[in-house]
């Protein structure tokens, strides 16, 4: 039974009285006075509920009621269920929700809806700590409805994480051969644990696939084409190495593998507080594209998400003069790593020397990684280029 000391006339408490008591589900009520949110405390707790929350409702508000449902207290990267009535019954009704960290959601009818007494849920997750206002507005039963509430989200343990932004075992553009060699060096005074986590191109990688090493103090590990071993992944893939018990210093080389040699570019391993946040700017400059492959260079455009929850990213390109080419907008799903090849020939068919990626996070509490590869289109020779922060 949750504790109710902190509630306080005007706010509004959302019960649940389990699993079979479909009528008590989502019912919220406002109270004008102390006395009156005392007395349904009271009968709540006789009820024995099993969830209590608290939100802000103004005194005699009417309309759509959200409820912050499960969990109560939420961290930033956990999976927020809201509850809201009246619920979505009918053809016709929907609500739409703004989360308050950029983040929207419709609630649409469906069929299910009419089958199962009303759609009242809607998630969502934040990738930061914060207070959210959540608001929605729609209709219901063909009446305009709207609410609000607030989330307090705090922030959750972080993991001392080291990212590694792009990775491959894969055939290029101009038959290039990429591979990537990953090398960990541990400085400390006692052995260490540290895990890889392999972050797969376009994916949700909040379950990433991971492996476990240790490493004894003052020794270096190389691991030679590490997305085959000891992944076995062919693809394109970041990585996540996060010491368990110590400090590490992580860095890697991706390269074009040819019969005489190779050519490569140094990836470094770049911590948390090394990714763009929301309310920074990135830039990448001195960027090359050459259309046809056949001379010149072409620039391949990197994204790693670091948050646990899905982020958007705004991404204006620009000319060296400054002129704008256009804006792309780039939504990423939980620990997603995304490459986009060429990536100019989003908003051009046109060559473009010494051109600019100008580079911002929308989402309220996320972190980004962001670089540009740009790659000798004759020799496979690639440099990579680390999103710099700017004022």
């Amino acid at each position: 039974m949750s504790a109710v000391c902190q509630l306080t006339a005007g706010a509004m408490l959302g019960y649940d009285t389990g699993p079979g008591s479909r009528s008590s589900i989502g019912m919220v009520h406002g109270w004008q006075t102390a006395e009156a949110r005392e007395a349904s405390v009271r009968t709540a707790c006789a009820l024995g509920v099993l969830a209590m929350v608290v939100g802000v409702l103004p005194l005699g508000a009417a309309g759509l009621e959200i409820v912050v449902y499960r969990p109560t207290s939420p961290q930033a990267g956990q999976e927020v269920t809201f509850r809201f009535s009246p619920e979505v019954l009918h053809e016709g009704d929907s609500v739409s929700f703004s989360f308050g960290d950029g983040g929207t959601a419709t609630v649409l009818y469906t069929l299910g809806c009419g089958l199962f007494g009303g759609c009242a849920e809607v998630k969502h997750t934040y990738a930061g700590a914060g207070v959210f206002t959540v608001s929605g507005t729609g209709t219901i039963s063909g009446n305009p409805v709207s609410g609000s509430v607030q989330v307090t989200v705090t922030a959750g343990p972080e993991d001392p994480d080291v990212f590694v932004a792009t990775g491959a075992h894969q055939i290029g553009y101009n038959n290039t051969v990429w591979r990537t060699d990953l090398e960990v060096h541990n400085p400390g005074a006692a052995t260490v644990t540290y895990r890889i986590a392999l972050l797969k191109r376009d994916t949700d990688n909040r379950s990433p696939q991971t492996v476990e090493f240790t490493l004894k103090s003052g020794r270096s590990a190389h691991h030679p084409d590490v997305l085959l071993d000891p992944f076995g992944f062919e693809g394109a893939a970041a990585l996540r190495v996060t010491p368990v018990d110590g400090a590490l210093v992580i860095h890697s080389r991706t390269y074009n593998e040819l019969a005489l040699g190779s050519y490569g570019q140094f990836v470094p391993g770049m911590s948390r507080a090394q990714a763009v946040v929301s309310g920074q700017q990135a830039r990448l400059i001195g960027l090359f594209h050459e259309p046809s492959l056949a001379a010149g260079f072409r620039t391949n455009f990197g994204l790693v998400n670091a948050s646990s929850a899905p982020i958007s990213v705004e991404v204006s390109f620009r000319r060296s003069t400054g002129g704008s080419i256009g804006t792309r907008v780039y939504d990423l799903k939980a620990l997603e790593f995304k490459q986009i090849n060429k990536v100019f020939e989003e908003v051009t068919s046109e060559p473009i020397a010494a051109g600019v990626l100008l580079v911002k996070v929308t989402t309220t509490g996320a972190r980004l990684y962001a670089y540009a590869s740009m790659v000798d289109n004759v020799t496979g020779d690639g440099i990579f280029i680390p999103a710099v922060v700017t004022p």
